[in-house]
């Protein structure tokens, strides 16, 4: 909802000084693994506007060490702040949902930007 996107946007500003007046998400329905040209055509949807955090959701992560690297190296160079969720992350994310978990949503959410952030 647009209040759930206030907060974490709220969150992500105030605590860790990340500009965010927009999440940015796309999602990539393909088999084989997410490279960087996925990675840099959702980069390029980054601005001073819409803001530099973004969502990159696909049917599977092969080797999630890698893509957590892929994602800190984005960070590195100062391009933004990115998280890549798949299939398996999503499903999770639905039960705390359908559970009325909020508290699950965001610490699952906020280990994911700490591996980032590490």
């Amino acid at each position: 909802s647009n209040n759930d996107n206030y907060v974490v946007c709220h969150q992500l500003t105030s605590l860790h000084h990340v500009q965010c007046p927009k999440i940015i998400i796309e999602c990539k329905n393909y088999a084989s693994e997410i490279a960087n040209p996925e990675i840099d055509q959702l980069l390029g949807r980054f601005s001073n506007q819409r803001g530099h955090f973004g969502i990159l959701i696909c049917r599977n992560i092969f080797n999630t060490q890698l893509m957590i690297q892929r994602c800190k190296d984005v960070l590195h160079q100062q391009q933004g702040y990115l998280i890549v969720l798949d299939d398996k992350d999503i499903r999770e994310l639905l039960q705390f949902r359908t559970s009325n978990e909020q508290e699950r949503i965001d610490g699952f959410m906020n280990e994911k930007f700490d591996e980032l952030i590490m």
